[in-house]
């Protein structure tokens, strides 16, 4: 009994890959500002929880992901930057709620909260290397049966 954290970011790191719309796409949170042009995703570990809906003899665990989508706000038309964010939201929405059970490797992608937080995409701005981009924060939360064995 284990998370398999590696299976969990290949699934999320490859919806975000597979769909072709991401310039970039890192396993991490960048040290550095990511490409000027296009969209870009960042995704990284954001805590693990032990969850009430556990079995009887093990601890089933609420692995929270975040995903970072960039954009420059150096681009014209302006009024393009948000629809490219929301577009970039909806791409990784799709993926997570169409494949909910993590490509098998959890129990489902907590969409609708029912142990703790649901699936939410949070807007924002971010400066990083003198460069201003406007993001927006996924917060996936994925729930992964019998994680740890409780032993007496």
């Amino acid at each position: 009994m284990s998370i398999d954290s590696r299976a969990l970011f290949n699934v999320l790191t490859g919806y975000a890959a597979s769909s072709g719309l991401f310039d970039s796409v890192t396993g991490h949170e960048p040290k550095a500002a990511p490409s000027p042009t296009g969209v870009s995703a960042s995704i990284w570990w954001a805590g693990t929880e032990p969850i009430l809906s556990s079995g009887v003899n093990s601890v089933s665990v609420r692995v929270e992901f975040q995903c970072r989508v960039y954009t420059t706000m150096l681009q014209e038309p302006q009024d393009d930057i948000d629809p490219r964010i929301m577009d970039a939201v909806d791409v990784m929405f799709t993926a997570l709620i169409g494949d909910f059970d993590f490509g098998s490797q959890a129990r489902y992608v907590d969409v609708l909260g029912s142990d703790g937080e649901r699936l939410r995409a949070v807007p924002g701005y971010l400066t990083q290397d003198s460069k201003v981009f406007r993001v927006a924060d996924i917060f996936v939360p994925v729930l992964v049966n019998d994680a740890y064995a409780e032993v007496a």
